[in-house]
């Protein structure tokens, strides 16, 4: 055997060792892809649980809600300003989740997919004043998605009454 042939060999056996660690790296980086999918959901459902329970724990953030929700703008200042960064966190999880679709991260949003009381909110009657108030606070994708997918017409757009 000739050094020519003894270089082939190692050329060889070299792209086979490069043909095997992107075969690795690429495993590696689709698992990793899972793993941050998983735990991207995971935290969109925490952040949701924990205002869900801060709304069960507290009858009068709940009451402020409802009305607000059934109409913004018979608000009081004082509630006015609680409501909207209520629903701006509500909102806001919303938006977060749809950003992280747009990335990627979600397979599906909305229907099927991701989604969130957010949208009922915002087809109530107060849910919808609040959005036309403070829509510009979020992203050009987000409220594009929003008033094309969320505020299109639908069966029910009525909110709650709320309780005296």
């Amino acid at each position: 055997m000739d050094w020519q042939a003894v270089g082939a060999v190692a050329d060889l056996a070299s792209a086979i060792g490069v043909i095997l660690t992107l075969g690795y790296l690429a495993l590696q980086i689709r698992q990793n892809t899972l793993v941050q999918q998983a735990e991207s959901q995971r935290a969109f459902f925490a952040v949701g649980t924990a205002t869900s329970l801060q709304l069960a724990r507290d009858e009068n953030l709940t009451r402020l809600l409802l009305k607000g929700l059934h109409d913004f703008r018979a608000l009081s200042q004082e509630e006015r300003t609680r409501f909207s960064f209520l629903m701006g966190n509500l909102i806001g999880q919303y938006a977060v989740a749809h950003g992280s679709y747009t990335y990627g991260v979600y397979g599906r949003f909305g229907g099927s997919g991701v989604s969130s009381p957010a949208v009922s909110f915002l087809r109530t009657p107060g849910g919808a004043a609040w959005w036309a108030a403070f829509s510009t606070n979020f992203s050009a994708e987000f409220r594009d998605y929003v008033e094309r997918e969320v505020l299109k017409p639908s069966g029910n757009t009525e909110a709650p009454e709320p309780s005296a």
